[in-house]
């Protein structure tokens, strides 16, 4: 006999206390960006330190965030553009949402 899971509730986190609530009330996976590159520039984004406290809160529950790269990367933008790859990387994020 199979299993049924539930589908996962994922809900967009645009500040830490909407990504906080979320995850108070139920959300099994949130998303958010940093500054640069999250595809909403006039949204209040994240800072990695903030990122790295709902990560750590949201493993400890058995949850996941995702963390938004969804906009064009510019030939300029290459060096900042890895480096905020890099700071992704080191947050242990489950996933990276991207543009293509």
């Amino acid at each position: 006999m199979s299993s049924i899971t539930a589908p996962e509730l994922l809900a967009p986190a645009g500040t830490p206390e909407a990504a906080w609530a979320a995850l108070a009330y139920g959300a099994n996976a949130v998303y958010a960006g940093l500054p640069r590159f999250s595809g909403r520039a006039k949204a209040a984004s994240f800072t990695v330190e903030a990122l790295y406290e709902l990560i750590g809160y949201a493993h400890h529950l058995g949850r996941r965030v995702h963390i938004t790269f969804n906009t064009l990367v510019q030939q300029h933008e290459l060096s900042a553009a890895l480096e905020t790859l890099a700071q992704i990387r080191d947050l242990n994020a489950d996933s990276v949402i991207v543009q293509d």
